[in-house]
Parts: C-alpha cells; structure tokens; sequence
C-alpha cells in the first residue's frame, strides 16, 4: 500500500460499531505518499498529543486531514508545522483543550481551516486571519476563545467564517470588501459593511 494517496475511514461506526485504531503509527507509517486522511468518528487511541508527531513523521505529503470527533487531546504539538502541503485541516469536535497555535499562520497552502467544538482557549492568532489562500475557517462553540477580527488583506480569498460561540469581538472592521462571508458571534447572523 506504499502508493495510496488517499484513505478515507469515516463513519464506519455505521458498521463497525466503535471502530478504534489502537495505533496510529501503524496504520501509517508505510503510507508515506498519502495525500488525502479521513478518520472521522474513528477512536484513535493515543496519548495525548502524539498523535500531531505520528502524521508529521510519516505523512509529510499529507494536504487533507479531517480528525473530526476522534477523541484526541492536546495541547497541538509544533510538529505539526512541519506538514507544509496542508490545505484542509479539520480537527472539530476533538477535547483539544488547547490555545490555537501561533504555526497555522505558516500554512501557506491552508483553504479550510475548521476547529469547533474543540475547547479551545486563549486568543485566536490575528495572523490566521491574513492567510492569502483561506477559505473557510470555523471556530463555533469555543466559549473561551477570544479575539478580534483584523483588517483583511486586499488579496484575502475568506468566504466563509462562523464564530458562534466564541469570545470575538462583534464589530467588523470598515474595510471589509468580503462578499459571501457568514458570520455568526453568539448565534446571530452579520454581514459585513458594503
């Protein structure tokens, strides 16, 4: 299985009951080309945040990543800036317990950046914000994550942003020439000023 770029295991608990990977390491260390991992709703039984030095040691190719709702804990660990490719990270519903680190700024390739239901803490890194290649960025229902929205960049490609349930400031800054952005501080709807 050397040259498979893509795996996707999401879900199976539909029939497998409780699908668990007892190690991660395991299932990918000899899948060194992988592109693509999906292993939504997939227990991975790993101590704490291992699992961030597990993919960045044998998947440095990896550009989508979707951990949704895999019992992971961090705090996220800095190896995992090393995974240079990535364009779509989505780690919701995991009990990260964790502040947003400051290395998902030098992801330069980052289209969807999605992390809700994650308890998350702290301030949110401005420079996220100014990531020219993002898209789509979801930080719902983090009650102890706080910040404030920035000036966007002329060259800013953000289409979709939800903060439901988050600590974000409520005023959007004047400049904002975005068109189809969603946000939701607290569970109401904004638009940004025309």
């Amino acid at each position: 299985m050397r040259g498979l770029v893509s795996l996707d295991l999401s879900n199976l608990n539909a029939v497998f009951q409780e699908l668990e990977i007892p190690n991660l390491k395991r299932l990918v260390q000899n899948l060194t080309e992988l592109r693509t991992l999906y292993l939504d709703g997939v227990n991975i039984s790993i101590k704490g945040n291992d699992w961030c030095r597990v993919l960045s040691s044998f998947l440095p190719n990896l550009r989508d990543l979707s951990l949704v709702q895999c019992g992971l804990s961090g705090p996220i660990d800095s190896s995992l800036s090393q995974l240079h490719s990535l364009s779509v990270l989505r780690l919701d519903r995991n009990p990260l317990s964790t502040t947003v680190p400051d290395f998902f700024a030098n992801f330069s390739k980052l289209t969807t950046l999605s992390l809700s239901y994650c308890l998350l803490q702290g301030l949110f890194p401005s420079k996220i914000f100014q990531l020219p290649t993002l898209q789509n960025l979801d930080l719902a229902y983090n009650f102890d994550l706080s910040g404030t929205l920035p000036q966007f960049l002329p060259t800013s490609s953000l289409r979709t942003m939800v903060l439901s349930y988050t600590n974000f400031s409520r005023s959007l800054p004047e400049a904002w020439k975005l068109t189809e952005l969603s946000m939701r501080p607290h569970g109401k709807s904004m638009q940004p000023h025309r």
